[in-house]
């Protein structure tokens, strides 16, 4: 599986399969046109299995989920020592999941959980002080929070947690942490989206003026749609037209 490629696209990170002893073994891979495809190994102490799930823009960091003693915890792989390193969980968690990295390598996105069934909980790792920071919850609702990706200069953080009508898109920075996104399109950029329940931001451009997602339409299917902020103080949504086939990532719990 090819999940992500370097800036120039010459290096592809993902994860290949292979059956051990009756059992699907999931490895992260790394692909060069050099050198073909080269494993990343996984954490140690765990059952063996990875996942890359994005790279840097150079190239030289990977992040994804490893498997350690623990259970699943999310990975910064560096290229200058060809290691993989755990990033932990958040207080009180023992798993993690990685599902995005600035374009340095520098910042890393994703959620941690106490357990398989338990709530997940978005977070932003720093290479600066190397501590997970917890993003919050949207107001109502269970709750529930992942981080789904991150600006190029990783001060932008997109995802999406439950509120009280349900899944939400959100945009996390630091100056105003967490808010849902629609309410930012309605308030600040006076759209009328009366209908519209945008569920999950996916994806941010490099310079985070662009966000995608999906969500549901006045019609009340699925659509998918992207926001565009070309000014600070200007924004709007198009819906993409219906798009009931979304993609879901296969998690290692």
């Amino acid at each position: 599986h090819a999940e992500a490629a370097s800036a120039n696209g010459a290096i592809i990170a993902g994860y290949g399969s292979r059956m051990v002893n009756n059992q699907n073994i999931n490895e992260a891979l790394f692909w060069t046109a050099e050198n073909g495809l080269q494993g990343l190994g996984d954490l140690a102490g765990g059952n063996f299995s990875s996942v890359a799930w994005d790279i840097s823009a150079d190239g030289t960091v990977i992040v994804g989920q490893g498997t350690s003693a623990s259970g699943p915890e999310a990975f910064r792989w560096t290229a200058s020592d060809g290691l993989m390193h755990g990033l932990g969980g958040l207080t009180g968690d023992t798993w993690s999941f990685a599902e995005a990295v600035s374009a340095d390598g520098a910042v890393v996105v994703g959620y941690s959980r106490t357990e398989v069934m338990a709530p997940s909980k978005a977070f932003r790792w720093s290479a600066t002080n190397k501590e997970m920071e917890a993003l919050g919850d949207l107001l109502g609702g269970d709750f529930y929070s992942v981080a789904h990706d991150v600006s190029a200069d990783g001060s932008i953080v997109v995802g999406s947690s439950k509120s009280g009508l349900g899944l939400e898109a959100f945009l996390w920075d630091e100056a105003h942490q967490m808010r849902n996104l629609k309410k930012i399109l309605e308030n600040d950029g006076g759209l009328d989206l009366t209908g519209w329940l945008l569920k999950e931001a996916t994806g941010i451009s490099a310079d985070g003026l662009t966000i995608v997602g999906y969500g549901t339409n006045p019609a009340g299917n699925t659509e998918a749609w992207i926001a565009t902020t070309p000014e600070p103080v200007t924004l709007c949504l198009l819906g993409l037209g219906g798009l009931a086939l979304v993609r879901k990532r296969n998690r290692l719990s």
